[in-house]
């Protein structure tokens, strides 16, 4: 049910890492590590950017969290220049929890490294969502981000 356009190379770079023939076409004269250089992650700071002003506009406090990923699963979502990316955002929007004064929560460097918390090397299985709910709910009431009854 997802359309992408032809010139989006996302779903043929997963294809192949899955088939395990990356690199394959347009990859072998064009890394994937050259297509990413080449296109830092511009529209998500400003989205992110964006979504911090709206809620503040609204009266609510923006938290930003990183993003967890399971180097568990190879190949796909969790290969190397993948990890890299997921990494790259992470940072992304810890400097930008510093720089428009939000709060980050660092949920990568301290979620448990489970294989059964994950379906693959990004999506959590049940338990490692609720686990993930579990060190949110902690983070949010430490930094007294929400009241407790």
């Amino acid at each position: 049910f997802v359309e992408w356009q032809p010139e989006f190379y996302g779903a043929r770079f997963l294809r192949q890492q899955q088939q395990g023939i990356y690199p394959a076409r347009a990859f072998v004269q064009t890394p994937v590590e050259r297509m990413l250089a080449a296109n830092p992650p511009v529209g998500f700071q400003r989205n992110l950017e964006h979504l911090i002003v709206i809620a503040r506009y609204q009266g609510i406090v923006p938290v930003l969290v990183s993003f967890v990923s399971c180097p568990c699963r190879p190949g796909g979502l969790g290969s190397k220049e993948m990890l890299a990316e997921i990494e790259e955002m992470n940072t992304l929007q810890r400097e930008l929890a510093r720089e428009l004064d939000a709060s980050f929560f660092d949920l990568a460097s301290v979620f448990p490294m489970d294989e059964a918390l994950f379906l693959d090397s990004i999506h959590m299985s049940p338990a490692g969502a609720g686990r993930q709910a579990q060190l949110l709910a902690e983070f949010l009431i430490e930094s007294q981000l929400i009241p407790v009854r």
